[in-house]
């Protein structure tokens, strides 16, 4: 099992869309396999949120949002949103006072738009990288007959124990490493400084940031 201080989730890349990336929220189990209890002083994301943007504030899907325990929900209010920013590495990152011994993390990707979700990642612990792999896309559904009844979104395991039960309650969800060949990034505190293609990425176009389109979820007052 992984051991350390520091767990920092990498975002290579999304389904498809250049601008934005996101999570609906994550969960972290101790070598026992229980929960461990997050706060917002556990997490943090680089880029933050999408309040970094020049003229965007208030936006209300900030790094909190990850561990506020509602994951499986179309409601934008309980989600995190970054822009993706030239020569920017997208991590979330996970901090704990003291070294722990994790036995899964689980993830639950960007529901709200689909194509907003995670796709490649890099899982580091104390900048030591023990895994890669791929996260689902959300799969988008017809809201039928109710158009505000959420649909269940399924969450992907990183399982690191050969525990019995465990392996068994989760074995539906587990995230397979990725084989294929993937980007590797070479960054200095956060900024890419160095990268080599995958040769059948190489003709992929610069992103036009000035057409990068508006976003904003803003919280809800009671009337």
């Amino acid at each position: 099992m992984p051991y350390g201080f520091i767990f920092q989730l990498q975002l290579l890349n999304t389904w498809g869309d250049p601008y934005y990336i996101g999570l609906n929220g994550l969960e972290i189990y101790d070598a026992c396999g229980n929960k461990i209890d997050l706060t917002e002083n556990n997490i943090s994301a680089y880029p933050e949120s999408i309040n970094v943007l020049e003229q965007m504030s208030h936006d209300v899907r900030t790094p909190d949002k990850l561990i506020d325990g509602v994951n499986t929900s179309m409601d934008g209010q309980h989600m995190w949103l970054a822009p993706i920013l030239p020569g920017i590495l997208n991590r979330v990152f996970v901090i704990f006072d003291q070294p722990v011994s994790v036995s899964m993390i689980k993830l639950w990707n960007y529901s709200k738009t689909f194509n907003r979700g995670v796709k490649d990642f890099a899982l580091l612990v104390d900048d030591l990288l023990i895994y890669s792999g791929q996260l689902g896309p959300v799969q988008p559904v017809a809201r039928g007959i109710l158009p505000t009844c959420d649909v269940p979104q399924p969450y992907h395991t990183i399982l690191f124990t050969d525990k019995q039960e465990i392996v068994c309650q989760e074995k539906h969800t587990i995230i397979s490493k990725t084989e294929v060949d993937q980007d590797v990034q070479l960054t200095n505190d956060h900024h890419v400084v160095g990268h080599y293609s995958n040769p059948k990425q190489a003709n992929k176009k610069q992103v036009d940031q000035g057409l990068r389109p508006k976003t904003s979820v803003t919280k809800h007052r009671r009337k």
